[in-house]
């Protein structure tokens, strides 16, 4: 089964900050989103991610990310893989 929905992921994370650049495309609907988060160390961040791989498509990832009062919450698609997992582990330390 194939998707009409395509996504990009761009991420760079150290131990104190890091940014996710997510687009998102519909080649059915033509519908496009573009976000780009960014977080530093002291921020309030919850980072979900599933315990099992889905069995068709990437892991779903969803970010929360509070600075003061301004809250910001991401939901993003990223493969299975170790560099990923690296990452992710720094912005989930944060």
């Amino acid at each position: 089964p194939r998707s009409t929905r395509y996504y990009i992921a761009a991420l760079y994370a150290d131990r104190v900050s890091f940014g996710i650049s997510y687009s998102e495309y519909d080649v059915l609907t033509d519908d496009e989103k573009h976000v780009f988060i960014h977080g530093e160390q002291g921020d309030a961040v919850k980072l979900e991610k599933p315990a099992e791989k889905p069995a068709i498509g990437d892991y779903r990832y969803v970010l929360q990310l509070a600075k003061g009062t301004d809250e910001q919450t991401l939901v993003f698609h990223l493969p299975d893989d170790a560099l990923v997992d690296e990452k992710m582990k720094l912005i989930g330390s944060l």
